[in-house]
């Protein structure tokens, strides 16, 4: 299922969540773009993990704490799963033209 969202999502958005942790954004910044951008209500998933997905190159299975962590106020534990994931793969997702 992930798979066939990711084919429908918004380059802007994308673009958008990558520059954001390029400059330090953290999970519940990123997540709340998304949810902002496509008017999510606060608990909605599969897009949010589409979006992770397809922006920075991460597996369904290395962000799906994400699913424990929705509902919660506890941002430390997220971004110490989270976030060395995302930017291990920096090189993949940041596009120069981007930091021009």
């Amino acid at each position: 299922m992930i798979e066939h969202v990711s084919d429908e999502l918004r380059e802007d958005i994308l673009n958008e969540m990558r520059d954001m942790a390029d400059r330090g954004t953290e999970v519940r910044g990123l997540t709340e773009l998304v949810q902002r951008r496509l008017d999510l209500k606060p608990d909605s998933l599969i897009p949010v993990l589409a979006y992770f997905c397809r922006a920075f190159y991460v597996s369904l299975h290395d962000i799906l704490p994400l699913r424990e962590w929705l509902d919660t106020d506890d941002d430390r534990e997220i971004n110490e799963i989270i976030m060395p994931k995302i930017l291990k793969l920096r090189s993949k997702w940041l596009q120069p033209s981007l930091k021009t």
